[in-house]
């Protein structure tokens, strides 16, 4: 089994992607505004969960603080 990658956009919908690079065209593809979009990963073999933001200026991932 693969890591579980899910974006989350503002509006409330969800995806699972296949990586981070899928849900990165996901969250440019359909961002909105401001609204906030992030994705979870959660790892393969267990492990905690990893959350990040998507900055829509460098249009990548940053860690959420």
């Amino acid at each position: 089994m693969a890591n579980l990658v899910v974006l989350t956009l503002g509006d409330g919908r969800t995806f699972r992607c296949a990586d981070l690079d899928d849900a990165k065209e996901k969250a440019i593809s359909n961002q909105v505004g401001n609204d906030t979009i992030f994705v979870e990963i959660i790892p393969e073999n267990g492990g905690p969960m990893i959350s990040l933001g998507f900055d829509k200026i460098s249009q990548d991932w940053i860690a959420i603080s």
